[in-house]
């Protein structure tokens, strides 16, 4: 059974922030073998009770009831799963697969925009509105704007 309750997604939030200050520099070498960081995706992402499989073919309601399946989303989910969608689609683009890529990053895009317009929280992530201009730029890069 997934808790979802908030110590136990910002615990899953600051595992997620350690892992990413591990990675920058692995997730742009095409040579490097990620399957720790695969790994360790996938399992907070299953501890938190997210598909990124699912969520990355998700429509942006569909994601918003994912994350709030009863009521309001808490901007801790959302902002995990966003980041969890992020690193996904790097490894997905670092496979070369550009399409599965830009269905990721549109998601996180779209989960990115939706907790930059609610209640902060204060996470060991990176900076929301500096993941949202990079999404942006990259989205743009490959003729794809939408979230």
């Amino acid at each position: 059974m997934v808790i979802h309750n908030r110590d136990h997604v910002l615990r899953l939030i600051e595992r997620l922030g350690r892992l990413l200050r591990q990675v920058p520099g692995r997730l742009d070498d095409p040579l490097e073998d990620l399957v720790d960081v695969e790994s360790e995706v996938e399992e907070i992402a299953s501890q938190a009770g997210f598909d990124l499989g699912l969520a990355a073919h998700l429509i942006p309601e569909s994601l918003t009831m994912m994350i709030a399946p009863f009521g309001e989303p808490d901007p801790g989910r959302c902002r995990l799963l966003a980041e969890l969608l992020y690193l996904d689609g790097r490894r997905t683009e670092g496979r070369g697969d550009t399409v599965g890529a830009r269905a990721r990053f549109s998601r996180s895009l779209h989960l990115h925009r939706m907790a930059a317009a609610g209640e902060p929280i204060d996470t060991e992530l990176p900076d929301a509105a500096e993941r949202i201009e990079a999404l942006e730029e990259w989205l743009a890069d490959v003729g794809d704007k939408r979230p």
